[in-house]
């Protein structure tokens, strides 16, 4: 990993935890409510846009924020899309409470890779790492080194409470060194 991407993935885990404890709480899954906390915000627009490669946008017009969310990708992939664009409304505003401008002008570094940052702030604010490693131990049955059958679906059941797609789920698991305990 870069230099940059670690930086811009230290500011944003630190961001994620800042903006759960402002506005939400950090010993829940967010889930489905993301769009929710979003629209509190900026206006929402829900659009079909048949591009794989499109998923959401954060436009600012004439004074407002508007957030684009592709309703072509699934629920999950959508989510996981708004929490990424949550970042960039919360670098436009103050949901990052006293945190708000020092994050704001660390991202504003030259060497701050912005786009990490939104990915990974995505990840962080949807996948808590304290209550990620609870459910996990939940779910492989407080097995320090887990099955790879039940690590499997241990994975399959966070990322339904979390509504994260498995990918996003599986990243965070490798990133808190949770994947690499599992019994082969």
């Amino acid at each position: 990993m870069s230099k940059q991407s670690s930086l811009s993935e230290v500011i944003a885990d630190n961001a994620a935890d800042v903006f759960l404890k402002e506005n939400v709480g950090s010993d829940i899954f967010i889930a489905s409510d993301i769009e929710n906390l979003i629209a509190k915000t900026a206006q929402v627009i829900y659009q079909n846009i048949d591009d794989p490669k499109f998923f959401g946008a954060l436009i600012n017009y004439k004074d407002k924020c508007f957030v684009v969310l592709n309703t072509h990708q699934d629920l999950r992939a959508r989510y996981y899309s708004a929490a990424h664009e949550m970042w960039h409304l919360a670098l436009e505003g103050s949901m990052l409470g006293r945190q708000s401008e020092v994050i704001k002008t660390a991202a504003t570094q030259e060497d701050f890779d912005n786009e990490r940052a939104a990915d990974h702030f995505a990840v962080a604010l949807m996948l808590p790492k304290k209550i990620v490693v609870n459910t996990w131990y939940k779910y492989v049955q407080q097995r320090e080194v887990p099955n790879p059958a039940l690590a499997k679906e241990a994975v399959v059941r966070i990322a339904e409470v979390s509504s994260m797609p498995y990918e996003a789920v599986c990243r965070r698991l490798d990133e808190l060194h949770l994947l690499t305990r599992c019994a082969s």
